[in-house]
Formats: C-alpha cells, structure tokens, sequence
C-alpha cells in the first residue's frame, strides 16, 4: 500500500518507484536519526533553544527552495516533454 501511496504521490510507474524507494528509506532514517541525536543532546543540554531558530529557517529555506525547483520542473516539462 505504502509503495502505490508513493507511485501516486510522485506519479511515477512501478518499475521507478522500486529505485526510489532506496533514497526514501535512507533520507526518513536519516530524520529519524536528526531527531533521536536531537533529543538526546536538549536532553543533556537542557536551555540551548537558540538552534531551534536557525533549524525553523534552513527547514523553510528548503521547503520553499524545493516547491520553486518543483515548480520550475513543471513549467519547463510544458517545452521539453
């Protein structure tokens, strides 16, 4: 079900989702890893929150970075498709 959810979320067919799927797997373990590295060290340092503003804004500058080259792909798949 997961990998139908990715082929439809990512309009791919099945034969390029299975190559896919690698680089998700590495990329949501990756976060899994930030966030548990993450909450071991606010642990041990409790009061360091001035890394949560630089975090918010390198998270923002990528979401919006991402959308803008999304977009980018699907004006120019409009001239060389």
């Amino acid at each position: 079900m997961f990998q139908y959810f990715i082929q439809d979320l990512l309009k791919v067919r099945s034969s390029r989702c299975r190559r896919l799927m690698l680089p998700l797997a590495f990329s949501i373990g990756a976060i899994v890893n930030t966030g548990l590295h993450w909450y071991i060290f606010n642990r041990d340092f409790p009061g360091f929150r001035a890394v949560w503003r630089r975090f918010f804004q390198s998270l923002s500058s990528a979401v919006i970075g991402g959308y803008a080259t999304y977009l980018g792909l699907r004006f120019f798949n409009i001239f060389f498709h």
